[in-house]
């Protein structure tokens, strides 16, 4: 069956392609009649190729690695936190943040795969440098299954950003409890720790 999906704001990053009917994709393969759309995808250590035709992907503002041709595609490097780990975040000054374009996101999707924030602003990366004026308006989404979440000056107000440490990161802790959110302060996912530290914080940020 010839499938064209849309996959959108994915991260695929070392895969091997195993010759599946004669198709080498270490990403997809493509029959003849499939042209998947994807956007704000990052395509990265991926072999022996990233896609293996006849097939017609439609990709725009994806980092692929050894270019593709489509609006707002860039061939760099990602600077993920730890590949050889299989650690796949953005790390600060990735190419990849606040490079997407907005119009991919459906409205319903507010969150990244860890449950953090879909699209925030890195104060530090210009938005969408790969292609000025193209992405949307700011704030801009990034490429890839995780959003870039800068360091705040106030951690402990991770659920809205208002200044305050209050009901609204209370609700934030145990929407995000068990996974690595944006209040998740020691790393070791959302839990009691990260509550207490609310608690222990309560009100105005310094």
């Amino acid at each position: 069956m010839d499938a064209s999906p849309t996959v959108t704001n994915c991260t695929f990053a070392d895969n091997s392609g195993f010759g599946y009917t004669g198709g080498n994709g270490g990403v997809m393969y493509n029959s003849g009649g499939s042209s998947p759309t994807m956007t704000n995808c990052i395509f990265w250590g991926n072999h022996p190729d990233t896609f293996d035709e006849p097939g017609t992907p439609v990709v725009s503002y994806c980092n692929v690695e050894g270019g593709y041709g489509g609006q707002g595609n860039m061939t760099v490097d990602p600077v993920f936190v730890d590949p050889d780990a299989g650690d796949y975040h953005l790390s600060p000054g990735s190419p990849c943040t606040d490079a997407g374009d907005n119009t991919a996101v459906p409205e319903d999707i507010t969150t990244d795969l860890d449950g953090s924030p879909r699209v925030v602003d890195d104060p530090d990366t210009p938005d969408c440098q790969q292609a000025p004026g193209t992405c949307g308006d700011p704030p801009v989404v990034d490429m890839g299954a995780y959003e870039f979440q800068p360091p705040q000056a106030c951690p402990w107000d991770c659920g809205d950003g208002d200044g305050s440490v209050d009901i609204d990161d209370i609700r934030a802790v145990i929407a995000q409890w068990g996974t690595k959110g944006t209040c998740d302060f020691d790393g070791g996912g959302v839990g009691i720790n990260d509550f207490l530290a609310v608690i222990a914080n309560w009100g105005v940020c310094p």
